[in-house]
């Protein structure tokens, strides 16, 4: 990293991006840059705009463009890392993608506007949504955070992460109750054929097979249909499958997890510390809000094939405060 290595030091410098032990130049480097596209990113939703008709905001365009020609340029700086990101529109989009769902950034009618400023403490860290560009934070992934001081004692202004982020109040196993009460059983009559949610998931394997659920337990199923799928509870009874539909808003992702909680069958999540960084590995994928939460403040370990939430690199400190939300709703926790 010799080469230009004042550029990219000074920006892990400011965002407190710190090389884990074991990782290479290379994922560092990744690293370091995928982070600077996101802040350089936000930083353009207060551009000002001198359109009459831009009402304070920004366009999709612009912010997408900005991150575009940022990268092109730090390629022509670091063209070895041309390899790591392969295809710079997905990228774009990737990180425009979690910003929004993450309110990081507000949304209409192909505008974009900075979002409320808001903070949340967990544990050690203050997340933070809204800092003024002027405002250098540290960053683990795309998000900003950072330690919490006395000053920060006994302040009452702070939101929880549950609430900044709109996780479930609820645990997997409070929700899959809800889930299985009072259920309408219908037979199966449909020309379309069902996949049944993987009960006994294994690395690599795949979240729906064609395989029937054991006798008598109540599962998930999905049809494709129209380009969408619709989900189901399902139960093999006496030879038959039954099924009771499950209303759009619910999250899917979600259900999937308190189903395989409520049968044991639930894959830990395993983690695994590298100096300042952890690995994260997820045997299932979670619920969207939570997802949307980890995605936003961890690194993919690959960056192509987007969305990439299997395997994910957190900074340690982040990771430590997360992690108890996590588990109160009902995910475990194995150290690999």
């Amino acid at each position: 990293m010799k080469r230009c290595f004042g550029l990219l030091s000074r920006i892990a410098d400011d965002y407190r991006l710190i090389q884990g032990i074991t990782e290479s130049e290379s994922d560092y480097k990744a690293r370091i840059i995928y982070s600077f596209l996101g802040q350089c990113g936000l930083a353009s939703l207060w551009d000002i705009q001198d359109d009459e008709n831009s009402s304070g905001t920004i366009s999709v365009a612009h912010f997408k463009q900005r991150i575009m020609n940022l990268i092109n340029s730090l390629m022509q700086v670091y063209p070895e890392m041309m390899g790591v990101f392969p295809d710079i529109q997905q990228l774009c989009e990737e990180i425009y993608s979690t910003f929004l769902k993450a309110g990081y950034m507000y949304h209409k009618t192909q505008r974009l506007s900075p979002p409320m400023y808001s903070l949340s403490r967990a544990g050690d860290n203050i997340y933070v949504r809204g800092q003024a560009v002027s405002e250098i934070l540290p960053v683990s992934g795309l998000g900003s955070y950072r330690l919490a001081d006395a000053s920060d004692s006994g302040k009452q202004h702070f939101r929880t992460l549950r609430d900044m982020f709109a996780l479930s109040e609820n645990t997997l196993a409070d929700f899959w109750e809800h889930l299985t009460q009072n259920i309408h059983w219908q037979n199966f009559s449909s020309y379309l054929q069902p996949e049944y949610l993987n009960m006994t998931p294994r690395k690599y394997s795949r979240n729906w097979v064609n395989t029937y659920p054991p006798e008598g337990v109540i599962c998930m199923a999905r049809m494709h249909s129209v380009s969408v799928y619709q989900y189901f509870l399902c139960r093999l009874f006496d030879g038959k499958i039954l099924l009771s539909s499950l209303p759009n808003w619910i999250d899917h992702r979600a259900a999937m997890s308190a189903c395989l909680a409520a049968n044991g069958t639930l894959p830990p999540i395993k983690y695994h510390h590298d100096g300042s960084i952890v690995k994260i590995t997820f045997g299932c994928i979670l619920p969207n809000a939570e997802m949307n939460l980890v995605r936003l403040y961890s690194w993919p370990v690959k960056y192509s094939d987007f969305p990439a939430d299997f395997v994910r690199v957190m900074n340690s400190d982040i990771f430590d405060s997360i992690r108890p939300v996590l588990s109160s709703t009902g995910f475990d926790f194995k150290e690999a």
